[in-house]
């Protein structure tokens, strides 16, 4: 359920990224660009920026993503199970005396 709430702030988010890169176009190198053109531009620059993010959100799960996540930045994945099937995925060392809880629902 999160990950469509998500979705969803993200496409409530677009038409207001177009706008602003169309208002902020009149002082940047875009200025020569016809408006259509730089809402064009806009719009698949967004696209392409949250596209993988989305996908990876809505097709795979929490431990799959993470797992990535920790080899793209060279960390080893520490995935602690919970009671009734829930993991505990650290970032880093297990330091309890700072630890952020982030817990989602699907």
């Amino acid at each position: 359920m999160l990950q469509y709430v998500e979705v969803i702030a993200l496409t409530t988010i677009l038409p207001f990224y177009v706008l602003g890169r169309l208002a902020t176009s009149f002082f940047t190198t875009e200025r020569h660009k016809t408006w259509r053109t730089v809402c064009t531009h806009a719009l698949f620059r967004f696209v392409a920026g949250h596209t993988a993010y989305v996908k990876s959100m809505l097709l795979r799960p929490t431990s799959d993503t993470y797992a990535k996540w920790t080899k793209n930045v060279r960390l080893s994945p520490t995935i602690e199970p919970l009671p009734d099937g829930a993991k505990l995925l650290w970032i880093g060392a297990k330091r309890v005396d700072k630890v952020l809880l982030y817990a989602h629902v699907f």
